[in-house]
């Protein structure tokens, strides 16, 4: 690995750290116009996109597309001055707005993935930044268009290369398969973002299948992403939905109340409260689910916004984001198709 592009994982990581994420895209996105042989760091500009998205969306929702796009036609009648005005202006992303779940505690170890090989670099980004900062044609485009889309194409990229690194007789080494489940979970996350719930319900599942072979199976980083199928399954259909039946809803539910009443037991919780919560909720769920009811709850803008202003004031003190999807209304959305 060069100088140059140890330099540029660097800053990279820095910029990620302190919340800079479109120069942090721009360092990624160099490092792979001067090598695109390594798949970690498709992952880091992925992950970057994926939060860069979560920061873009339209905090209360909007109308969705369609009413950007009515939106757009009224405009067409103003005089041409305000048409020129409308043109220059940035366009309004209209997705629902959605803090990240528990991004921060994940993010430390993704960052490190070339930790094994990059040396210390100076406490302020160096000059391999100027270059980074006006790429030319290659990665540099993924900030345009769909950042969440963009992203799971690097991932695709990614998992192909992570894949491709064994002989298909071969199992995967554990270092393999972590990397995996960092992909499939993100990919689950991003899905979600997507409205995509069942192909959401498909990347966490493998995520935690390739999770329990090298881990412990009732470990925390099993039962985070439990938490987000149990998410992911709070809005999907399972009754139009021919790979997930109620029963299997009801199954997976049964399993993390399992895990989480051992761990409450057995004091291995890092936070009890946490999983007090997680416990409330997934039994909310299965009471939900016995009674033929859809799992969402209903929208509730005035306690929406309260929440995101505590979660706001509570950021800046402690310089985290924390996931309000519980509480967001779903609007559908296109997705993309693999």
């Amino acid at each position: 690995m060069s100088r140059k592009i140890k330099g540029l994982l660097v800053d990279g990581a820095k910029f990620t750290a302190s919340g800079d994420l479109e120069k942090a895209v721009q360092c990624y996105a160099t490092v792979l116009d001067l090598e695109s042989q390594k798949p970690e760091p498709y992952v880091l500009l992925a992950r970057c996109l994926y939060r860069i998205g979560l920061k873009n969306n339209d905090m209360f929702g909007g109308g969705g597309e369609e009413d950007q796009s009515s939106s757009e036609e009224e405009e067409e009648d103003d005089d041409a001055d305000e048409e020129d005005e409308t043109e220059q202006a940035p366009a309004v992303n209209s997705q629902l707005y959605q803090f990240d779940h528990e991004e921060e505690d994940m993010e430390g170890g993704k960052e490190e993935l070339y930790q094994e090989d990059i040396e210390a670099g100076e406490d302020q980004p160096g000059e391999e930044l100027e270059e980074a900062m006006s790429p030319e044609d290659g990665f540099g485009n993924y900030l345009e268009g769909d950042v969440f889309e963009n992203a799971m194409e690097l991932l695709y990229r990614a998992r192909i290369m992570y894949m491709d690194s064994s002989k298909p007789s071969e199992q995967l080494p554990a270092k393999i398969q972590t990397r995996l489940v960092e992909i499939y979970e993100l990919l689950g996350d991003i899905d979600q973002e997507l409205e995509d719930f069942a192909q959401a319900v498909r990347d966490y599942e493998e995520a935690i299948r390739m999770c329990k072979q090298v881990l412990e199976k009732d470990s925390e980083r099993v039962l985070e992403i439990y938490m987000k199928l149990a998410e992911a399954l709070r809005w999907l259909d399972t009754e139009n939905y021919e790979n997930m039946t109620r029963e299997q809803h009801k199954e997976y539910l049964l399993q993390i109340l399992g895990m989480l009443k051992n761990r409450i037991k057995h004091q291995k919780s890092s936070d009890i409260e946490e999983d007090e919560g997680r416990l409330e909720r997934i039994t909310e769920d299965l009471q939900t689910l016995k009674a033929g009811k859809s799992a969402a709850t209903p929208f509730n803008k005035e306690l929406m916004m309260q929440a995101i202003l505590k979660q706001a004031l509570e950021t800046t003190q402690q310089g985290k984001v924390n996931d309000l999807s519980k509480i967001v209304k779903k609007n559908k959305k296109k997705t993309l198709k693999r």
